[in-house]
């Protein structure tokens, strides 16, 4: 496995990136890193993209002994696991959080137990999750065409990434949100667990939020029981309210995205889509939306995993207390943020399409 070895001036590079992020997020910090050194630029000059792992361990080393490079000769650190060796391992769970520990042994020759130690000392625990469907050979042409419509409606009208408006639907819960992929994962939280006894009371927090261009729009708590009536009296109340507030020519040129989920779907919700949004986005519209794209929605990656970061990084007593939560992590999102999702769309269109429809995430 080739690696990448990082100098004294791309640590500093990096360094300044984290401080030019806001709350010092990794995730802005790694979007910055890409504007700088890599969006827009010939290959020749692309720099190499550190995983966040990169960024997390550099902070860390800094906090701790104020280097860049990891000190192999630290007290208390078994001879058998070298420090690059450790870094080789957390960045590759970074990049494949369903990886085994006996895989990834066996691909850096260490024992897997060494493996074991260097993610539980980094504090990561393997995790389980309910089974998605995955992306099947069917699906790789609808995203192949959502892709070409999106690319290609782009490059004809250089204002059209800010006339779409992402929408998305997600639980949270005591326990974690509700809209992840499953199978086994290392991470450093419990995204997504089905009990824990000592949760006395437990609650579901029913969520809608939209992007449309560098605003946010919501959050909008949810009844218990989302359904195609609960969804349509959504769309021509709370978010109808929501859009007056454009300006008249933003209001009339939005382009609605919904996924396929059943109450979208539903033959009410559709007519008033057709009559409200000519050029909406989702299935059995007049642009189709592609099943199981979660890769290819402003809401899905990135929304929601920022508001999880923030919701879940100390417990929540109540439910009130989460709501809270809920609202300040939207109230914090900034149009920077924003803008560097929507340019992260166009990227992952282009991976998509040079995929031919299939996964693309490892070359984000």
């Amino acid at each position: 496995m080739s690696r990448h070895v990082y100098s004294n001036s791309e640590f500093y590079e990096m360094m300044l990136c984290v401080g030019a992020a806001r709350n010092n997020s990794i995730y802005e910090a790694r979007q910055i890193y890409r504007q700088r050194f890599i969006d827009g630029r010939p290959p020749a000059e692309q720099r190499h993209l550190p995983p966040y792992s990169v960024f997390r361990n550099m902070c860390l080393r800094l906090q701790r002994t104020g280097s860049f490079h990891a000190d192999r000769e630290a007290a208390g650190r078994p001879t058998s696991r070298p420090a690059d060796v450790e870094e080789l391992i957390l960045e590759h769970f970074d990049e494949n959080p369903r990886t085994s520990t006996r895989r990834a042994g066996a691909l850096f020759g260490v024992n897997h137990m060494l493996v074991w130690h260097t993610l539980h000392e980094d504090g990561q625990h393997p995790y389980h999750f309910r089974r998605t469907q995955e992306l099947t050979p069917a699906d790789y042409q609808p995203r192949m065409n959502f892709c070409r419509w999106y690319r290609s409606r782009a490059e004809a009208d250089s204002s059209f990434t800010k006339k779409v408006l992402w929408t998305d639907e997600a639980s949270f819960t005591r326990n974690g949100i509700l809209n992840l992929h499953n199978g086994h994962v290392w991470s450093h939280t419990n995204p997504h667990a089905s009990s824990q006894s000592n949760f006395q009371h437990q609650w579901r927090i029913n969520v809608w939020a939209g992007i449309y261009g560098n605003r946010v729009l919501g959050p909008i708590i949810l009844p218990a029981r989302f359904t195609g009536p609960v969804y349509l009296n959504l769309l021509a109340g709370e978010i109808e309210d929501l859009l007056e507030d454009l300006p008249l020519r933003e209001y009339m040129d939005v382009i609605f995205q919904h996924d396929g989920a059943a109450a979208h779907f539903e033959r009410r919700v559709r007519g008033y889509l057709d009559a409200r949004f000519p050029e909406w986005i989702g299935r059995g519209g007049p642009v189709p939306w592609p099943a199981r794209s979660p890769d290819l929605t402003v809401v899905k990656y990135f929304v929601w995993g920022y508001v999880k970061k923030s919701v879940y990084a100390h417990e929540c007593s109540t439910r009130e207390e989460m709501e809270e939560k809920i609202h300040a992590a939207f109230a914090s999102i900034t149009p920077d943020m924003l803008q560097s999702a929507r340019t992260s769309m166009l990227r992952r269109t282009e991976l998509c399409l040079d995929k031919e429809g299939g996964h693309f995430k490892p070359f984000l």
